[in-house]
């Protein structure tokens, strides 16, 4: 029987795009008789994987063979180097006529200028003989200013267009370089169909296939209200396959098509450092005698993994060298995608996205999650109050990003977001607030008497800490502070009392965590604490205490 080749013209349909790479599905559609077919897919993308391709489809009939070839053909330039060319030789003439006409400019105003000279010199005497008077000399010489500073004006202007014709031919001509150094051959891919008919009628055929020439990047906009965080996940998609996708459906998922490998750690080997010994230079050696002993001498011999890495390879580096066979890859299912934490997002409406090397963003999808507000001070920096929110996740995974941090649509900050996983939480939005004010002062400072008589210096500092509220909030207030701390036995820390007892007290830093919540009824708390620093008087302390 005989077999009918008939040509299949296909067209993008839908693009998954993933975080490295995507799968294209082109669909096209015959009318075939009953017998034998040969359906040709010519001019498919070189970038596709050739191993990736899978072809279903609708019909009577029944799909015998797929044969993928790769094919070069010659590109002629000869049309678009005639274009360039022809653009180069516009460009050129134009640029000459510039010229001439700066040229003609200089003569022009050079003889306005001479002119003007002669004009100068002589307009005393017309005002003495009475022939011309001081108005019209006044004329003639704002006349002559006037079209001195027109015809400067009308240069600037040419030469700035003769600039610009003259990075056009730079760029022409750089263009036809690279037109006549770059490959005049092309490469793409060939699907032969080998195709059974059982009844004549109409057929569909899907080719779906990878490519690596894509990808897409995720970015957000945080909007922080009261007790929620509206956040807008966006994808800024490109597309380097040299063809563009025109009115696709188009679906973002967060999987990946590179495989995953498990890294095992090498073993973690230390040993005594013996340095090498310093030895002498010998005296060089002569003679046909010397020569002779030193080409008898016989070689050592090498393992064979030693002969490829060269003589004298650590045995232990051989081993750390040889690599394990990478694990098989594996196939992510869509019914279960979503337990294996990969997230799709399938665009309502049909898109188009130009094979370029520029983003082309999309929104994907606005959701809320709970936050919660928190006060941060600390002595270190006493002007300085901030405010943060503590953002909960939900089930979602939430991919590493860019993100515009706003306050109630107010810009805050730009931020890089890391990945963060279901459920857990991360604080972000950092800022100054004016809800509150916090001061910090020393209220007594005084030297202990007893402390001298037994050849000791004792001094004793008392501290307030005061939390005036502006605005009452269901927040938690970090407070941050320090007393001295020493680790010598000459220099003892004692007597220390606290209005209110710290959250945490470690090596000398103190916190504090007041619930908001408790003070709605109050505008301002105190919180008290002092200390004692007792030392030999023989012993300079430093940093010096207030």
């Amino acid at each position: 029987m005989i077999k009918m080749e008939i040509e299949l013209n296909t067209h993008i349909e839908k693009v998954f795009v993933y975080q490295q790479g995507a799968r294209i599905v082109r669909v096209g559609k015959c009318n075939l008789s009953k017998g034998s077919h040969k359906i040709l897919l010519k001019k498919m993308t070189k970038f596709l994987d050739k191993n990736s391709v899978r072809i279903k489809g609708t019909g009577n009939g029944k799909i015998l063979n797929i044969g993928i070839e790769k094919h070069t053909s010659p590109i002629s330039k000869n049309e678009e180097i005639a274009n360039i060319r022809q653009k180069i030789k516009e460009v050129k003439k134009k640029h000459h006529e510039i010229e001439f006409l700066l040229e003609f400019m200089d003569e022009s105003t050079e003889n306005l200028r001479n002119f003007g000279k002669e004009f100068y010199s002589r307009a005393p005497i017309y005002l003495i003989r009475d022939k011309m008077d001081f108005n019209k000399i006044s004329d003639t010489d704002n006349f002559i200013t006037k079209e001195i500073q027109q015809k400067i004006k009308e240069k600037q202007n040419a030469e700035e267009k003769k600039r610009e014709l003259t990075e056009e031919l730079n760029r022409l001509q750089r263009e036809l370089q690279l037109l006549s150094r770059t490959s005049s051959f092309e490469e793409y891919w060939e699907i032969i169909i080998s195709l059974d008919v059982v009844k004549d009628g109409e057929f569909i055929f899907e080719i779906q296939f990878q490519v690596n020439k894509a990808s897409w990047i995720p970015f957000y906009d945080i909007n922080l209200l009261e007790n929620q965080a509206e956040i807008k996940l966006m994808a800024n998609v490109f597309n380097y396959m040299e063809e563009s996708w025109e009115n696709v459906h188009l679906e973002i998922s967060s999987a990946n098509l590179r495989p995953v490998k498990i890294i095992e750690p090498h073993p973690y080997i230390i040993r005594e450092l013996k340095p090498e010994p310093i030895v002498k230079p010998r005296p060089a050696r002569s003679g046909l005698k010397y020569m002779k002993k030193r080409a008898m001498a016989p070689l050592p011999e090498a393992a064979p993994e030693e002969e490829a890495l060269g003589a004298g390879t650590d045995r232990f580096a051989l081993d750390m060298i040889k690599e394990k066979p990478a694990p098989k890859l594996e196939e992510v299912h869509a019914e279960i995608s979503e337990n294996l934490g990969v997230q799709s997002y399938l665009i309502p409406e049909k898109v188009s996205i130009r094979s370029d090397k520029q983003p082309h963003p999309i929104i994907l999808s606005v959701f809320s999650l709970n936050t919660k507000k928190g006060y941060f001070w600390s002595s270190a920096a006493p002007d300085l109050l901030v405010i943060k929110d503590t953002i909960s996740n939900g089930e979602q995974l939430i991919l590493p990003g860019k993100a515009k941090v706003y306050e109630q649509n107010e810009f805050i900050s730009e931020i890089s977001l890391p990945l963060i996983a279901p459920f857990e939480t991360i604080d972000i939005g950092t800022r100054k607030s004016h809800d509150l004010r916090i001061d910090k002062k020393l209220v007594n400072r005084q030297s202990a008497k007893e402390g001298i008589l037994k050849g000791k210096v004792a001094k004793f500092y008392e501290y307030e800490i005061k939390i005036k509220i502006f605005r009452h909030r269901s927040n938690i207030l970090k407070i941050m502070d320090r007393i001295p701390h020493s680790d010598s036995e000459k220099i003892k820390i004692g007597k220390i009392n606290f209005s209110e007892p710290p959250k945490k007290q470690e090596l000398g830093v103190i916190t504090w965590e007041i619930d908001m919540e408790k003070l709605k009824n109050q505008e301002e708390k105190i919180i008290k604490y002092s200390f004692e620093v007792t030392w030999e008087k023989d012993i300079k302390i430093t940093p010096p205490l207030p």
